[in-house]
């Protein structure tokens, strides 16, 4: 995603050097606080309620909620949140980073208001951050609990699938609870990416048509299914599925799909 010609100077009046860095430090001291005294951290989460009630600090609270008690798993989080922060700050500059930022924390503050029985830590806004990385930098990869290798692009699918299945249930059971939780966190995320997503499925369409007629072209079909032999070229009308069988991938046209 590049950066529009003098946005830098458009947003410096929100720019806050070094964000990462500054909440990292405040959750830290936080973790520290909670280590001591227990009460602390029910009394920074987002609570709607208690919020329209006049507690009026956790709307700032939550954000220094610290993302684990663990100290392994603390030391890991901030080490990700750190590599993301300072790679999307570095990418957007401050200012537009910090943009990013107060998006997600304003649809946070929204949704606790207006919505019955909102209840937020800041995992949903961390999780914002992490999206963003991955879809500028999907192949990079990190060791997953400093042992298993494993690219950021997989991490946000499953994130995403997460996220879909969170809405699902919600809106199955009628808690709008979880799937505003949804929307809020990733609000930011379409206002900065939302047309690059949209060019990136309609380049991925446009290729899967071009590679249909180039094999055309050539007289090869696009399907062919592994049991009858039949093409898209010799049935156009066909419709084809692949199928796991074993350990490959194959093709079935719908008379030769197995079964589940």
């Amino acid at each position: 995603m590049k950066r529009p010609p003098g946005i830098q100077r458009k947003l410096a009046f929100l720019a806050i050097p070094n964000l990462t860095v500054a909440v990292i430090a405040v959750q830290a001291v936080v973790w520290v606080a909670a280590q001591l005294d227990p009460n602390v951290l029910p009394g920074l989460a987002l609570d709607g309620a208690k919020l329209r009630a006049g507690e009026w600090w956790r709307a700032l609270g939550f954000l220094m909620l610290p993302p684990a008690s663990n100290p392994l798993f603390l030391f890991f989080a901030f080490y990700l949140l750190y590599l993301m922060g300072t790679a999307l700050e570095n990418a957007w500059g401050a200012g537009r980073y910090t943009l990013f930022w107060a998006i997600g924390w304003a649809a946070s503050v929204a949704v606790a208001l207006l919505v019955p029985g909102g209840y937020l830590t800041n995992a949903y806004l961390v999780g914002s951050v992490f999206l963003a990385f991955a879809f500028l930098y999907p192949d990079f990869q990190i060791l997953l609990f400093f042992i298993l290798p494993v690219k950021v692009k997989w991490l946000a699918l499953l994130t995403w699938l997460s996220y879909g299945f969170v809405v699902f249930v919600g809106v199955g059971a009628g808690d709008w609870n979880g799937p505003a939780m949804v929307a809020a966190a990733t609000l930011n995320f379409f206002l900065f990416f939302g047309p690059d997503v949209v060019r990136r499925v309609r380049g991925g369409h446009r290729q899967m048509q071009r590679k249909r007629a180039a094999l055309a072209e050539a007289g090869e079909p696009f399907h062919a299914c592994s049991v009858c032999g039949k093409t898209d070229l010799t049935d156009p009308e066909a419709d084809f599925r692949y199928a796991r069988v074993g350990e490959e991938t194959r093709c079935f046209c719908e008379e030769h799909l197995p079964g589940p």
